[in-house]
């Protein structure tokens, strides 16, 4: 299965973040990558990457709020380059407005003919990915933390590498039931990419 990957920036993305000319082979992974091998199988490649504010927006439909333009967006960068699935993380930052919007964008996306044969593996952080990263350590109530990045970085997990071995180096047996959003996210991984473990939703 060949993935198109989508992120906000080097943490989400790893090595993917920079210019296809300029990557690395191979592309070292972000957080994005790391949490969904966490739970998937590895039966499935990053063949591509492409950070947010990059996506090309979806036209049609332009009553459409951006967010969810960006999401039809990506689907439809996916089906243009022969991918079979796109993977994202987009943070939530306080504004509810924008999870909806990712949300309208992922149904509006799953219902278009257009875009039959791309799977859809995507969600919102709340707040932040910062703050799955806390919950993957089994901290409760990280859906609430002020500032997740700066407590990461206060325990050396500052650098992308180093949240990225975090994960690595933890599972997601220890996730607290509060971290809803990262607990939605990643069933959904788990059911485009096949489980390596059971399931966390409740």
């Amino acid at each position: 299965m060949r993935v198109l990957l989508a992120g906000e920036g080097p943490t989400e993305l790893g090595d993917w973040h920079r210019e296809r000319a300029w990557r690395p082979s191979p592309c070292a992974p972000g957080v994005v990558e790391a949490l969904a091998r966490g739970v998937g199988d590895g039966d499935w490649v990053i063949a591509d990457a492409v950070s947010w504010k990059s996506i090309r927006k979806y036209r049609p439909g332009g009553h459409r709020h951006a967010e969810a333009r960006n999401v039809l967006g990506v689907v439809l960068m996916a089906r243009e380059r022969g991918m079979d699935a796109v993977l994202f993380v987009r943070d939530r930052d306080g504004l509810p407005e924008r999870g909806a919007d990712v949300e309208t964008g992922m149904r509006a996306a799953a219902g278009n003919r257009d875009f039959r044969g791309v799977a859809i593996v995507g969600g919102i952080a709340v707040e932040a990915i910062e703050a799955w990263l806390l919950a993957w350590l089994g901290e409760p109530r990280t859906e609430e933390a002020t500032n997740p990045k700066a407590e990461l970085a206060r325990r050396g997990y500052g650098s992308c590498e180093a949240k990225v071995s975090l994960v690595r180096e933890h599972d997601a047996a220890g996730i607290p039931e509060d971290a809803q959003s990262l607990r939605t996210w990643l069933d959904r991984v788990r059911r485009v990419f096949g489980p390596a473990a059971e399931p966390v939703s409740g």
